[in-house]
């Protein structure tokens, strides 16, 4: 990489805004999440974000369903210039998979800059492979933490490179 191409990657990496989507239940998952971003923070992705990140004051509503369902929306619409949903095995992600239909039906254009990953073995439903295919989000699969993050580094890195290229 040349020198001056070189550093506008890297800024480029600094700036760009990284929303991670996941299961918080059970405890581990969640634990596997903040590990992951801590991954790509160390790969110079310093926007690297999970929704609980955000304040949640001032609140979006008083119900806490509708609140944290606002929440990520918001954050996926008008924060987000990356979106990685991540689905763990033995994990409670029916909160990923709606955020994931959410974005596929509704923000289309988010859909190119977005990728879906799920650990092996995981059976995700018909309802939410159907969008991931028909809106043609990235989609691949993990055997575990280090493999997801070197998988996401791909992706964040093609992004990058793309960016950079596409006026």
């Amino acid at each position: 990489m040349s020198g001056l191409f070189s550093k506008d990657f890297e800024n480029k990496k600094k700036s760009i805004k990284v929303l991670i989507l996941g299961p918080y239940k059970p405890s581990n998952a969640k634990q596997r999440l903040i590990r992951f971003k801590d991954c790509l923070l160390n790969h110079g992705y310093e926007k690297a974000r999970l929704v609980e990140d955000f304040p949640d004051v001032p609140r979006y509503d008083p119900d806490p369903d509708i609140h944290f369902t606002l929440k990520s929306r918001d954050n996926i619409k008008n924060w987000a210039d990356m979106l990685i949903f991540v689905c763990f095995l033995n994990a409670d992600n029916l909160g990923v998979t709606n955020e994931l239909t959410f974005t596929c039906d509704l923000m289309q254009s988010k859909i190119h800059w977005s990728i879906e990953l799920h650990e092996e073995g995981i059976q995700l439903s018909t309802q939410t492979k159907g969008p991931i295919k028909i809106s043609r989000m990235n989609s691949d699969e993990f055997r575990n933490d280090q493999e997801l993050c070197e998988k996401a580094i791909g992706f964040c890195t093609k992004v990058v490179y793309e960016l950079l290229w596409i006026p």
